[in-house]
């Protein structure tokens, strides 16, 4: 939902309607240089009426561009300030969600080397007469000791 806002935001930062002022009135621009000791009592340019209108308006047109360019750019910066921001927080809980992921696994694997490490103890502390090969040689001895007995038995009774 965030992304969808920013990305409206931006869009609609990026095409703002504007309003150009033509120039009024319309016509040339008359602009004459004069001299000191003509009728100005100074060095410089005497304009029409017209061309002073033309230009304060074209002055007031780049002032008004230029505070709704800074405008623009202030509403991008914070547009993009936005979206950092919005970046780090997922970054963030995605962070802490494989951290939680991780610790969770270490602990399984904890448990999980905790078990056989008693089972092996448990396996290690057999009494001998518990044991495998114990139980294989009495096994042997009394497979020995029946066939013994058995061939006793058959020797004696012919």
């Amino acid at each position: 939902m965030k992304y969808l806002l920013s990305g409206i935001l931006v869009l609609s930062f990026l095409l703002p309607p504007r309003a150009l002022a033509d120039d009024f009135p319309p016509g040339d621009d008359q602009i004459t240089a004069l001299s000191a000791g003509q009728r100005a009592p100074f060095d410089g340019q005497l304009f029409s009426t017209d061309t002073a209108i033309r230009w304060g308006f074209r002055l007031e047109r780049l002032r008004l561009e230029l505070d709704e360019s800074v405008l623009l750019e202030q509403r991008r910066c914070a547009v993009q300030i936005n979206l950092l921001e919005t970046r780090l927080e997922l970054e963030d809980e995605r962070r802490e969600y494989q951290l939680t992921l991780l610790r969770d696994a270490l602990a399984a694997e904890r448990a999980l080397s905790e078990d056989l490490a008693t089972r092996l103890s448990d396996a290690q502390d057999v009494p001998w007469y518990e044991s495998w090969g114990f139980a294989y040689g009495m096994g042997v001895l009394s497979a020995v000791l029946v066939g013994g007995v058995t061939a006793l038995i058959i020797s004696y009774t012919k």
